[in-house]
């Protein structure tokens, strides 16, 4: 039995110039196979930066470790099929937001992690993985959504109360809403993320790319003036603002919680785009949303407006996934000048209701076939006002 250690980052677990046969030594060492232990530490990236394992199919060790490097984030593992842990798999000298996250290479379908002996595991979020061997269970363990045989951590409430401008990934969360952080504390996938007017937020909160992703955001008991700030994030539970909230940032918001989501704006504008892709699941409206000029996508599961109005850029679905829009009895007012995007209509359900879909940019096209709409105008002063039921 020989010790591997990864070495340099980012890369493909069947590559040689990513193991050592020393902690941070030099690459070129054999791949580990079933009697070599494999061996992730703080030495383990491109300096104190996380990182992502190709898990390539039919990967395989006998123990795995792992310690995060020296930062806040998460390194994560992309799992191929037949990945065998043919000793212990454990974790060392992690945090709440120094963590791993193992998911399948493919969203949406399972991958098999075969593990003989479950050690002690802590901070590790895991979406699409199916455990064999034992049941896993541990310490703050994150469920993305699509776990077998893998027990999550029990869902929390937690506080933001830290001051000054911060990311979503610092030490900042609280068990109650003037207490101390801890990274105990931080927000998991099934947990809510809290912020009152109690919580000390005297600069922009910004959800940063080290962890991208969260649960729950509940804003709805912030009266006093914040700015929260996005990068790129996926929210697995619903998002509530408040009336104090201020959004900023423009890439895409997504939504994959694979259940029932709520989207409640309380009158703020998103300046966010929006992404729906969750598989079997449902993204709600309760109240009237508006993402400025930005694009709303179908892209898995369904988008429900529960009659409320829309306010975006442009509305698109073109996957091949199964999807489906429900518009009621919305007004759903489009900007863009190409507003309307389904160009596959394979496994998409269109349920116009009794809607209307009101095109204000300057000679919108519409892109897609065998849709059928209820009432359509284009009121831009450069196009002639028609209201019709159509067929496109």
């Amino acid at each position: 039995m020989a010790d591997r250690y990864w070495v340099g980052g980012a890369g493909s677990w069947n590559s040689t110039t990513k193991w050592s046969t020393t902690s941070g030594g030099a690459s070129g060492a054999s791949v580990p196979t079933s009697a070599d232990n494999a061996i992730f530490n703080a030495s383990s990236g491109s300096g104190a930066v996380h990182y992502t394992v190709t898990v390539t199919d039919g990967a395989t060790c006998a123990s795995l470790t792992f310690t995060p490097v020296a930062a806040d984030g998460v390194t994560q593992f992309s799992i191929g099929t037949g990945f065998i842990i043919a000793g212990t798999f454990s974790t060392s000298g992690t945090a709440g937001n120094r963590r791993a996250w193992f998911r399948s290479s493919t969203y949406g379908l399972t991958r098999d992690m075969q593990i003989n002996i479950i050690g002690t595991v802590t901070d590790v979020d895991f979406r699409d993985v199916r455990v064999t061997g034992e049941t896993l269970s541990g310490t703050r363990i994150g469920d993305l959504r699509g776990n077998l045989n893998i027990t999550a951590s029990t869902a929390k409430i937690v506080y933001w109360n830290l001051a000054g401008a911060q990311n979503w990934s610092a030490n900042a969360w609280a068990t109650t809403s003037a207490g101390t952080p801890s990274t105990d504390n931080f927000p998991l996938a099934q947990d809510t993320a809290t912020f009152t007017n109690a919580g000390s937020v005297t600069g922009t909160v910004t959800m940063d790319a080290s962890i991208p992703y969260t649960g729950t955001v509940d804003m709805s008991g912030r009266t006093s003036a914040m700015t929260l700030a996005t990068t790129a994030f996926t929210i697995y539970g619903n998002w509530t603002n408040g009336s104090g909230t201020t959004l900023s940032g423009t890439t895409a918001l997504t939504y994959s919680g694979r259940g029932t989501q709520t989207i409640t704006s309380s009158g703020k504008t998103f300046t966010q785009a929006l992404t729906v892709d969750s598989y079997g699941g449902s993204i709600e409206l309760a109240d009237a949303l508006d993402i400025s000029a930005t694009t709303l996508t179908v892209t898995n599961g369904t988008f429900d407006t529960k009659n409320f109005s829309v306010t975006a850029g442009s509305l698109t679905s073109s996957s091949s996934n199964v999807r489906t829009i429900k518009l009621g009895s919305s007004t759903v007012t489009l900007s863009a000048g190409g507003p309307f995007v389904f160009t596959n209509p394979i496994n998409v359900t269109f349920n116009a209701g009794t809607s209307t879909i009101n095109f204000t940019g300057n000679l919108p096209t519409i892109s897609g076939s065998g849709l059928t709409f209820y009432n359509v105008s284009a009121t831009s002063t450069s196009n002639t006002a028609k209201d019709r039921k159509s067929v496109v």
